[in-house]
């Protein structure tokens, strides 16, 4: 919940200038959706046990939203590899004691589907972001869809070189130089 905050808090810069009211209320409106999603996930594991595996997948999604951001926003380099891998090993660790380990101590059945599957699914996220870092953030996007972009790089032309017959204009005022 922590990191939450912290993200909540530097996307928000704006929200402190709006009065102790603004803040409480929103900040009261993350803990409300974050406690919200914990119960929801609860009642769904308890009424409907056949969807746990279901309910991992898409909790082991996280880096979807990363991935997103990245598209939207046209975000390179935007995580270390050594974070992205170190951080899907760790969050892998425990579903997959409880999935291939037979003596688990919630006495869970092995999954070899689960274990086999779930790393996977990391494993392709973090590939479409490492892509993302080497080709570009929206790599994945057909280029007749995406925005057009500015070239903000300057030309090198060579304003005394006898070869060069083109008229350049000043962008100031727009006579030939």
């Amino acid at each position: 919940m922590r990191y939450l905050l912290i993200i909540w808090k530097a996307r928000r810069p704006h929200i402190f200038s709006e009065g102790w009211q603004a803040v409480r209320r929103d900040l009261s409106w993350l803990y409300g959706r974050f406690y919200f999603a914990i119960g929801a996930g609860f009642i769904l594991v308890y009424f409907f046990p056949n969807s746990f595996n279901s309910l991992i997948i898409l909790i082991y999604s996280f880096w979807i939203p990363q991935i997103y951001c990245n598209a939207t926003r046209d975000v390179k380099n935007a995580l270390l590899a050594k974070y992205l891998i170190g951080t899907s090993i760790a969050r892998l660790i425990l579903p997959l004691y409880f999935y291939a380990c037979p003596e688990n101590f919630i006495h869970l059945p092995p999954s070899p589907f689960m274990a086999f599957f779930l790393p996977l699914y990391v494993m392709l996220q973090v590939i479409i972001l490492l892509l993302q870092d080497k080709y570009g953030p929206r790599f994945f996007i057909a280029k007749k869809f995406l925005p057009i972009k500015y070239n903000y790089k300057k030309l090198n032309i060579n304003l005394n070189d006898e070869k060069n017959d083109e008229k350049i204009d000043c962008v100031v005022c727009m006579t030939t130089v």
